[in-house]
């Protein structure tokens, strides 16, 4: 997500003279950890966001691999000042989870069994792109 307001101080990633994609690339390495492949990136959609002046937009990428094991998924070490939590899911493991889907932005950390893996409210950007490749299996080059 990248915010477009440079009056808001609560979101880093503010800074306008980035391009989206360029954004995207520092955001998900600083957070999780993870080298997105710059050539996999492709815009999905975008939304209004909760601040004024706001846009939330929505890529798809893949993931660099990791030299040291290059069939493996890349290692996730996610900053918890900026993620909760952060981790790799398997296409079948997120469709089980998707059903029901309130409209709730927050997460359930309570700790229990049904608060394992939270899948944003139907309403968000987050929910529309993890549905369409958990039970459509889109690629990131099979966005527009």
């Amino acid at each position: 997500n990248k915010n477009t307001n440079n009056n808001n101080n609560n979101n880093k990633n503010n800074n306008n003279d980035d391009p989206f994609e360029e954004a995207l690339c520092r955001e998900v390495l600083e957070e999780s950890g993870v080298v997105v492949k710059p050539g996999s990136l492709r815009f999905a959609n975008s939304q209004p966001w909760l601040f004024p002046q706001s846009l939330m937009v929505g890529f798809v990428a893949e993931a660099e691999p990791s030299p040291a094991a290059p069939l493996a998924l890349p290692t996730v070490a996610h900053d918890e000042n900026e993620l909760e939590a952060c981790g790799w899911f398997s296409r079948e493991y997120v469709a089980a989870r998707l059903g029901g889907g309130g409209i709730s932005l927050s997460a359930d950390t309570s700790g229990t069994a049904a608060a394992e893996f939270h899948v944003p409210g139907r309403v968000s950007l987050a929910h529309t792109l993890i549905t369409a490749w958990a039970t459509e299996g889109l690629e990131p080059d099979e966005y527009s």
